[in-house]
């Protein structure tokens, strides 16, 4: 036992000696142009500055202009789009008030803010962080119940209903990121030069922060994008029937109307032909009659041109005899 002891003893130095060894070896680099040092070399530092300045003002210049969209525009200004404005809150706020002070505590290697700026920055980092899982929890649930139950979803999407939702996701985030404040914590009471700012290692909270911020809402997201694809790809399918059904009634009326249209076209077709014949014969007629009274006209006038001659005829015997 007691050589367990001592073996177990010489654990806790060698850590201890090993710490040591780690913070004498951490080196601050000076600036060439700034009269201030840097935890990593001065390439390094302006990389990341460059880097890391881009993303901060890319994402505020961005999610301010999705909050102005939404107010301003009106084909934007749908309920739906208000879970989308959380979002954009709860980026901005990380954009504002946590990278910025990440980027200084990752060049300077040490924190300089004391204490209280410490829990505020790490609690606020939590709760912007959760705030973000959460929305897209909430976005996730509001496209599965408008998908699965359209009509009687789109009566129950009201204002008050979707601010309800958002105002849960904010204070669900509150609950998650704020135990550290009140207790459940392992920070030192005073900061010193070395001290890190760091959440705490309790394993409780890590667990419940990790659930309520990461693993259910993952899980929740996972099985609501499932249920979406599925039921999309289900009602995609009836539609594809009902497109079907469709084609198929409209060529079996289109049919059921040239059957009764055929017997109609016949007749008038018939009636057409009728007509036309009739027209024919009674030019036919018409000029029989003409052809008829061009002979009756011929005979006549060979019978005047007989009659005149027999009268000269008859005329021109007497006075002939007469002679003789």
């Amino acid at each position: 036992m007691s050589n367990f002891r001592q073996n177990f003893s010489g654990v806790d130095n060698f850590s201890a000696d090993l710490s040591v060894c780690v913070e004498e070896e951490k080196q601050f680099y000076p600036s060439a142009f700034l009269s201030i040092e840097y935890s990593v070399p001065e390439w390094e530092a302006i990389i990341t500055m460059i880097c890391l300045s881009t993303l901060i003002i890319g994402t505020i210049i961005g999610n301010i202009m999705v909050v102005i969209s939404v107010f301003t525009y009106k084909p934007l200004r749908i309920v739906q789009n208000f879970f989308i404005v959380s979002l954009a809150v709860a980026d901005l706020t990380v954009a504002i008030f946590v990278l910025p002070i990440n980027l200084i505590y990752y060049l300077s290697g040490r924190w300089i803010f004391g204490i209280i700026i410490c829990k505020i920055w790490l609690t606020c980092d939590v709760l912007c962080c959760t705030a973000s899982i959460l929305n897209l929890c909430a976005i996730a649930l509001d496209r599965y119940w408008a998908i699965t139950d359209p009509i009687v979803y789109a009566q129950q999407r009201t204002i008050k209903r979707v601010n309800m939702m958002i105002l849960y996701v904010w204070l669900l985030s509150a609950l998650i990121s704020s135990p550290p404040l009140i207790g459940w914590n392992d920070w030192p009471e005073k900061f010193e030069s070395d001290t890190p700012c760091q959440l705490t290692k309790q394993r409780g909270y890590v667990v419940y922060s990790s659930l309520g911020s990461f693993f259910i809402p993952l899980v929740i997201m996972t099985l609501v994008y499932v249920e979406i694809f599925l039921a999309t790809k289900k009602r995609l399918r009836d539609r594809a029937k009902a497109s079907k059904l469709n084609i198929v009634k409209q060529t079996t009326l289109h049919n059921a109307q040239k059957d009764v249209q055929s017997p109609l076209e016949a007749e008038s077709v018939s009636s057409e032909t009728d007509t036309k014949t009739g027209k024919h014969k009674n030019k036919k007629r018409k000029k029989s009659k003409k052809k008829n009274g061009q002979n009756n006209k011929k005979n006549s006038n060979n019978n005047n041109n007989n009659n005149n001659e027999e009268v000269f005829i008859d005329e021109f015997t007497p006075g002939f005899m007469s002679m003789t």
